[in-house]
């Protein structure tokens, strides 16, 4: 019989069956591999891990079995059934994707001991579990040193060309759920203030329909030839550059002096991987998103994009940035990840703070 059992809670198919687990698989979604850096750690503690799928189709006999569950997948009831106690609950996703979960919070959060997440989430959590502030789980990267400054285009975005919600699916049926969807986030937002936050998809298409046609901007990412609702968004724009995919988002960009970083939404502590991504590729990141990134970031490290009226007016300040301030940033960017700031970006650290909370239910 196994001793301790962590059953960690997955949705996304390609981490189920212990995948998430697997560093290597996990390198190409972000902040996936603190999972790997937890079980790592876990294991060295006597823990046994695996997920959520296993846990049902294997039943592992343990004599303690505790849950870190990211976004209370359909599998919780399941794995609360054969078991398991509800240690930590937590989402990296901003709350205008995974509105469903923002929007049941309290409910789920109040069978949890901890929960983890972004800080504008905390008055949303039921008062019967611990709230901790997410941070971004960083693995360790070497930043690129990138092409010599006068060789670097000004601008460059990496994102794909999706929505947050889709009003037309392949048939009449998913178009109806699609509907159903998009109908449901419109109720949440004129009825409960929580969700009245910024949505930045549109914001983002705005940026890229007035930079399209500069020669010093370029998009990178997949899925912008095949959405007909952003193309109709983005009527005749013509790009200098067409958008084309990248196998390397830290490569492509290291050929920009700036990186063109807009979050999912305006939301308190809500900073993903973009702007690491402009920081680990050697480039000053223009950010848009978290309305108290500066009390998280330092702000000599990135351009923020809400002191500009326009995006016009931003592109103008970027193009008029002398080498000497845009030297002076990245080594700013440099001293911040090595600073103690930057340490609860850490994946390390992130793994440390969820396998203490697990251990504190056993």
């Amino acid at each position: 019989m196994i001793d301790k059992l962590l059953v960690v809670d997955v949705a996304a198919e390609v981490f189920r069956n212990n995948q998430v687990f697997v560093r290597e698989k996990m390198t190409s979604y972000p902040g996936a591999t603190a999972f790997a850096c937890l079980m790592e750690k876990a294991r060295a503690a006597g823990w046994h891990g695996v997920t959520g799928d296993v846990f049902l189709r294997d039943s592992p006999s343990a004599r303690t079995v505790v849950c870190w569950s990211t976004d209370a997948t359909r599998d919780l009831k399941r794995i609360v059934k054969r078991g398991a106690v509800l240690g930590v609950l937590s989402s990296g996703e901003s709350p205008n994707v995974a509105w469903r979960f923002y929007a049941d919070l309290e409910r789920t959060s109040s069978r949890f001991a901890h929960t983890c997440l972004f800080a504008g989430a905390a008055a949303k959590v039921s008062e019967r579990t611990m709230f901790h502030p997410l941070r971004w789980a960083n693995a360790t990267v070497e930043p690129l040193q990138g092409v010599p400054w006068p060789s670097r285009k000004l601008l460059g975005l990496v994102a794909s060309g999706k929505l947050r919600t889709h009003r037309a699916g392949r048939n009449a049926r998913e178009t109806a759920k699609l509907l159903r969807r998009h109908l449901w986030f419109k109720y949440l937002h004129m009825t409960n203030s929580f969700f009245r936050f910024p949505d930045l998809y549109s914001i983002r298409l705005e940026y890229i329909r007035r930079f399209a046609a500069r020669s010093e901007f370029v998009l990178f990412g997949r899925g912008w030839d095949r959405n007909d609702w952003i193309r109709r968004e983005l009527g005749d724009v013509a790009f200098a550059v067409e958008p084309v995919p990248c196998q390397n988002k830290m490569e492509a960009l290291s050929r920009f002096r700036f990186s063109l970083c807009i979050e999912n939404c305006v939301f308190p502590g809500y900073v993903t991987e973009k702007l690491f991504d402009g920081i680990f590729a050697g480039t000053v990141p223009v950010y848009l998103g978290a309305p108290d990134i500066e009390t998280l970031i330092a702000k000599d490290v990135y351009v923020d994009a809400r002191e500009f009226a326009t995006p016009d007016d931003l592109w103008r300040r970027l193009a008029a940035m002398p080498r000497e301030e845009w030297e002076r940033r990245r080594e700013a960017a440099q001293d911040f990840l090595a600073s103690e700031a930057y340490g609860p970006f850490r994946e390390e650290t992130m793994a440390t703070q969820i396998l203490a909370w697990i251990e504190s239910c056993t």
